[in-house]
């Protein structure tokens, strides 16, 4: 493991990376996808503030950091000394305020945000978030049993079937159901007596108005759902909420677009088609790889950021196709 270590920071190292990195690097934009930065609330966690500073100190140094208007450049798809790199934040956390932006500031790096309007509107976080945290509060209070007796049978199943990765098992089922296990959830608790309010998580609108012009925002739907799940009457009515409270925030419609969760299965063309017709321009998936010419500027590959510091987010860059 030393070794790798080793490996991995000599990589890094400025003579090792503008000779042999080129070689080793597929050609094309790199796009890293970040959510949280430090901890603003014990009850969550993000990337380590130090790694975040650690990525930012390195790659101001060696890489190109672009907005995503420069992706359409041949010039970023050749082979490069300094790669070219899009930073991208989904959901609009309170920490990328407080935390990650002074370290973009500080470096003048631009970055791209998405914002699931609901969260920002009300409040709160996001559903998968929202729901750990309720459970995590019933375990806390010790009535696991009296909680699991009250809820809907079917909800009751599916928790027992799940346990702490029930979030991720309502990604599968329609967007009705999940809405109603949510609803279940909350109301159980409040009949127990267990808070089921989520501080907020999110940024405010003025908050989202102190970071521009070098923080670009863009839409990641209004309520989070997995758009595979939804019809495709239920996704043009959530996307054109997430439009006019985009535009009424920000003071225009952006062009961008995430995909909650963003794997292949969980979006399809006519949602795509949606999003044309909603006049976006760019969709960012999580399917992981390099982006290469020509781009397919409504399936944009992006790379998870969680390695621990600078040295194997490189690692990580060399070894994406």
């Amino acid at each position: 493991m030393r070794a790798v270590h080793n490996i991995k920071h000599l990589l890094a190292s400025p003579p090792v990376h503008y000779t042999v990195g080129p070689v080793l690097r597929r050609p094309g934009v790199h796009v890293l996808m970040y959510h949280r930065i430090g901890s603003l609330d014990p009850e969550f966690d993000g990337l380590a503030l130090d790694a975040f500073s650690d990525y930012l100190h390195w790659l101001s140094r060696n890489a190109t950091l672009i907005r995503a208007s420069d992706m359409y450049d041949p010039a970023l798809y050749k082979r490069r000394g300094k790669p070219a790199v899009l930073l991208t934040f989904d959901d609009g956390y309170r920490d990328f305020r407080v935390n990650a932006y002074p370290i973009l500031k500080k470096y003048n790096a631009p970055a791209l945000v998405f914002l699931p309007t609901q969260a920002v509107q009300q409040g709160g976080t996001i559903w998968p978030e929202a729901l750990s945290c309720r459970l995590l509060r019933v375990e806390r209070a010790g009535m696991q049993v009296r909680f699991l007796g009250r809820l809907q049978s079917q909800h009751r199943a599916c928790l027992m079937q799940y346990g702490k990765k029930v979030a991720t098992a309502l990604k599968a089922v329609s967007n009705a159901q999940r809405l109603a296990f949510l609803e279940d959830v909350e109301n159980t608790l409040l009949t127990l007596g267990i808070d089921p309010t989520i501080e907020r998580q999110m940024m405010t609108w003025d908050e989202i108005a102190s970071t521009q012009p070098l923080i670009e925002y863009g839409a990641h739907t209004h309520s989070h759902p997995i758009v595979s799940s939804m019809t495709n009457a239920e996704f043009t009515s959530d996307m054109r909420t997430c439009c006019d409270l985009l535009e009424r925030g920000l003071g225009h419609r952006p062009q961008t677009f995430a995909w909650p969760n963003g794997r292949a299965e969980d979006f399809d063309e006519a949602a795509t088609n949606t999003l044309r017709d909603l006049g976006f321009t760019q969709v960012f998936t999580t399917v992981e790889g390099v982006n290469t010419q020509p781009l397919d500027t409504m399936n944009i590959r992006r790379l998870p950021t969680t390695t621990p510091d600078a040295a194997c987010l490189n690692a990580l860059m060399l070894r994406a196709r």
